[in-house]
């Protein structure tokens, strides 16, 4: 029989598997990554489960919070089914396997003041990104890919959707391939049409990337397709952003991604002028392939987040519609 180092193994599963989201590929390559790590790059059909059970082993001994450890068992296990599937091995080794059991975490989000303090110390583009994330739910990769042509300032809404390769754009897929409308609020609208007097349009399609990072994107695309990664996310600078919280003097710990949480409960809590919108629809606006994501934000307790409200006439963030 052919021998399959895992390592063999995993290049060969990639290879017919190119329609993997980035991501998604990634998270399978570290874990497996790590599987080898842990019992070494033996032959695929030597694996069994006291060598998944070592790996979990070796897992907790690198110090991995249960969640890791959980990440690490749920992404290498795809690539071992895949190679039973192939008659690499007989069974799934993973099977009966115990994952850990992991805490519920935190939903963090702003309070309106300070969402007032952000916009105070932010310029114009970082003012943007940082509306369109707590009013429109959007993730950084969806925001930093985002298209003049996906902004309906007639309708009031933005779509959220896969961009095609042209002289000026490159190809990027939503996440899940599926594509969403978001509202526009007032707010957001006019940090648009200021946005579009000092970034023109038809020279610049993104307007959440500088001239400068824009201009030097093109110049890479020349003669050769930009790599997944940057495509993905084509700004990994986020330090103007953590600048923003250090002269807010915001609490430490607190991500970006903390703004689309803040969406997100909004929609739950307050939705429609005060009335809590459907977890269906909130799924839909958040972009959640299952409703038990969405359903996490709606365990919050009420008193916790009631400060997140973003209603009020100070921030002038306006609440999301459906």
């Amino acid at each position: 029989m052919e021998t399959r180092k895992l390592n063999e193994v995993l290049k060969e599963f990639l290879s017919k598997n190119q329609d993997l989201k980035y991501h998604t590929r990634e998270a399978y390559k570290f874990a497996w990554h790590r599987l080898i790590d842990a019992i070494g790059d033996i032959d695929i059909s030597e694996v069994t489960r006291n060598h998944i059970e070592d790996f979990r082993s070796w897992l907790v001994g690198q110090k991995y919070k249960p969640s890791g450890i959980d990440s690490r068992l749920k992404n290498a296990r795809p690539i071992m089914n895949w190679a039973v599937c192939r008659g690499y091995l007989e069974s799934d080794p993973f099977k009966g396997v115990r994952r850990p059991k992991v805490p519920q975490e935190e939903i963090k989000v702003f309070s309106d003041a300070e969402l007032f303090v952000m916009l105070g110390c932010a310029n114009l583009l970082w003012q943007l990104k940082i509306v369109t994330a707590a009013s429109a739910g959007l993730r950084i990769g969806e925001i930093h890919n985002l298209t003049w042509s996906d902004i309906d300032f007639e309708n009031d809404f933005i779509k959220v959707q896969s961009t095609k390769k042209t002289d000026k754009t490159w190809p990027w897929e939503a996440k899940n391939w599926n594509s969403r409308i978001l509202p526009l609020s007032g707010q957001l609208k006019e940090l648009f049409k200021k946005r579009a007097k000092e970034l023109p349009p038809e020279e610049y399609p993104y307007p959440m990337q500088s001239k400068r990072r824009y201009e030097g994107l093109q110049i890479q695309r020349r003669g050769k397709e930009l790599p997944e990664k940057v495509r993905y996310r084509p700004d990994l600078n986020m330090k103007p952003w953590f600048s923003i919280l250090r002269r807010c003097e915001i609490n430490n710990g607190r991500t970006f991604h903390d703004l689309r949480s803040t969406a997100i409960t909004n929609w739950l809590l307050y939705g429609d002028n005060g009335r809590p919108l459907p977890i269906q629809e909130v799924q839909k606006l958040a972009g959640h392939q299952h409703v038990e994501t969405t359903m996490r934000y709606a365990a919050c307790r009420k008193d916790l987040i009631h400060r997140a409200k973003l209603t009020i006439g100070a921030t002038g963030l306006e609440p999301a519609t459906s």
